[in-house]
Order: C-alpha cells, then sequence, then structure tokens
C-alpha cells in the first residue's frame, strides 16, 4: 500500500475504512481472473521502463492487476479526477497500492501534469485513459500525448478484452469481467519520435485512438 499524496486531502477514517474493506474482495476478484498477455507487452514491462500505459476508461477496472502480474517490482501510479468521487477512488488505489496522480484536463490540469511528469522521471510506470475522466468515451484527449513527448517515454496503447463482463450504465459502459472470465491483453507500441513526426496535434490524437481501438484487428 502507497502512502497518501501530500496534495491529497485529509480523509475520514470511516471512509479510509470503507475503501479498505472494499479493496479486499476486489483483490479477491481479480486473483480469480485467468489473464492471457501478448508476450511482446510481457516483454515491455519486464524492460527496465518506465512507460506509459493509455487505455480506454471502459477497460480500467483490471488494468492493476496486469501490471501487478508482469511487473510486481515497479511501482505503478494512475491519473485520478480531483474531484469529490475521486477522492475515493485515490483512497481505493492506495489500499490496492497504487498512487494517485490527481487531477484532469478540466480541473488542476497543470498540477497533474507535472506531477505525472515526476512520477515518471522517478521510475514510476503511467497509467492514464485518454478519455476520461468524463468522456467523450473513445475519444481521446491529449494527456498522454503530451506527457509522452515531454518525458521522451513511449506510449503502450493497451486493449483489453473479456470472455464475459458485466457492462455498466456509466458513460463509458465500464465493464467488470466476471470471476473465473478470461481476459486478453494486447498493446500497440508508441514511440515518441512517431508522434513528433505526424503534422500536428489532432494527427498524434487519432493516431493513438486508432491504436487503442484497433488493436485487436491488427
Amino acid at each position: 500500500m502507497v502512502e497518501p499524496s501530500p496534495f491529497d486531502r485529509p480523509i475520514a477514517r470511516w471512509k479510509r475504512l470503507s475503501t479498505y474493506l472494499l479493496s479486499l474482495p476486489i483483490r479477491l476478484w481479480w486473483r480469480t481472473l485467468s489473464i492471457r498477455i501478448a508476450p511482446s507487452f510481457r516483454r515491455l514491462v519486464e524492460g527496465p521502463g518506465p512507460f506509459i500505459i493509455a487505455l480506454w476508461h471502459c477497460e480500467l477496472f483490471v488494468i492493476a492487476e496486469i501490471h501487478r502480474r508482469i511487473a510486481r517490482d515497479r511501482p505503478l501510479a494512475a491519473m485520478v479526477s480531483s474531484s469529490r468521487d475521486g477522492e475515493w477512488l485515490a483512497e481505493l488505489l492506495r489500499q490496492l497500492g497504487i498512487c494517485s496522480v490527481r487531477g484532469s484536463s478540466r480541473r488542476n490540469a497543470l498540477h497533474a501534469y507535472v506531477e505525472a511528469l515526476r512520477h515518471l522521471r522517478r521510475g514510476w510506470d503511467l497509467a492514464i485513459t485518454p478519455d476520461g475522466p468524463v468522456g467523450p468515451s473513445c475519444r481521446c484527449k491529449l494527456g498522454s500525448i503530451r506527457l509522452a513527448l515531454e518525458s521522451s517515454l513511449p506510449i503502450a496503447a493497451v486493449s483489453i478484452r473479456c470472455g464475459a463482463a458485466l457492462r455498466l450504465s456509466s458513460w463509458d459502459r465500464m465493464w467488470l469481467p466476471l470471476p473465473f472470465s478470461r481476459v486478453s491483453v494486447d498493446f500497440s507500441y508508441l514511440e515518441p519520435e512517431e508522434l513528433a513526426r505526424l503534422p500536428d496535434a489532432d494527427a498524434q490524437r487519432r493516431l493513438l485512438e486508432q491504436r487503442l481501438s484497433g488493436t485487436f484487428d491488427s
């Protein structure tokens, strides 16, 4: 379990206890999943690192368990909204061993960007959902691209599919893989040099969207 960020507001003890109790069945749930990880992604994560993990918000639920299985010794940070709902998620992630970088394209964007760069430069992997925290679903914002260009680190555009899942009624229609179901993980590798060669930010955004949405079709 990681320490709280000094930028987070203190959280009430009952909230901390609630998130701790919630983290226990989530850990158990994750352990039941049969996760098949593309060998090329495993080699990337097991390398010297760090790198940026980009994935759609609807696929977010199991990324921490995927990272734990193949990069247990390297810490993971994740972008989390600075809203009040984000406080709960940040504390839950802390209980699950993930550091939260608080902010989004709408709130505390500069602070989130600086903190994300700081974690990357300290050797942390960073998970980011380019369409989060409020959508539109499967439409990229530019945060992950700017971080890759500034840090000179690659983006792993991750695609996650599962055999059986519940779909929530949230804006992203997030899916939750059923216990004991099969989960497949594939990815497309984006070097910052490849992004820098494109003519403008819109072309960079479209390329990342294509990689995130089409990995399993390639």
